[in-house]
């Protein structure tokens, strides 16, 4: 029966040439390849009888004959003993007196220091005395603008004051009327006395200086 197969395809080859080549091809590289794995398959299976036979140990019997040793260090170490901390026996939000003594003699250090540097210390009774200067100087400025055209004395008197800063007619006023900001104090021979801002100012008839 074998033979006769091999009969049929060796007819089989040589009525088709190009097939034989290409069987013929296909079989050296199948036995390249089978040869190959032989070679390679040797070393490896005798380095792994040369290592059972040696008796080395593996990784993990290493490291498990490693672990003793380990602990066995350790249980040698004297434990890390921590003292616990000392209970307080003050308030610490509370001055000593020596540190109230040092707080005492500093404030007058410091101000002293600032006064040094030429920074200026206000006078409350100073400040005061400069603001009402400086209102009465205003308060005569704008006096300045009226001016006193006539005066009418009797038993209710009247005087006519002109400002300068209003494009209005000059007016008729008595005593308690208010003109261009100030009240009218006092009318008399020859001037009007007035008052604005606690500031009081006399204005003299106009042409009489």
């Amino acid at each position: 029966m074998m033979q006769r197969k091999l009969q049929e395809l060796q007819v089989l080859l040589l009525a088709n040439p190009r097939q034989a080549a290409l069987l013929g091809v296909l079989v050296l590289v199948a036995a390249g390849l089978w040869l190959r794995a032989l070679a390679t398959g040797r070393p490896a299976a005798e380095a792994i009888a040369t290592k059972a036979a040696s008796g080395a140990p593996s990784s993990g019997s290493a490291g498990a004959a490693a672990a003793p040793s380990t602990e066995a260090g350790g249980a040698e170490r004297p434990p890390l003993r921590i003292p616990a901390p000392a209970p307080l026996t003050r308030d610490l939000f509370r001055k000593t007196a020596a540190e109230l003594a040092l707080s005492n003699q500093m404030e007058p250090q410091q101000s002293e220091g600032a006064k040094s540097d030429g920074s200026v210390v206000e006078n409350p009774d100073q400040t005061e005395s400069v603001d009402e200067q400086a209102l009465a100087r205003l308060v005569h400025e704008e006096a300045a603008r009226l001016s006193v055209r006539s005066i009418v004395l009797g038993a209710n008197p009247v005087a006519v004051i002109e400002n300068a800063a209003s494009q209005e007619r000059p007016a008729v006023v008595r005593q308690g009327q208010v003109v261009g900001g100030f009240t009218v104090l006092r009318i008399e021979q020859g001037a009007v006395t007035l008052r604005k801002d606690g500031v009081t100012v006399r204005l003299g008839l106009a042409g009489r200086g």
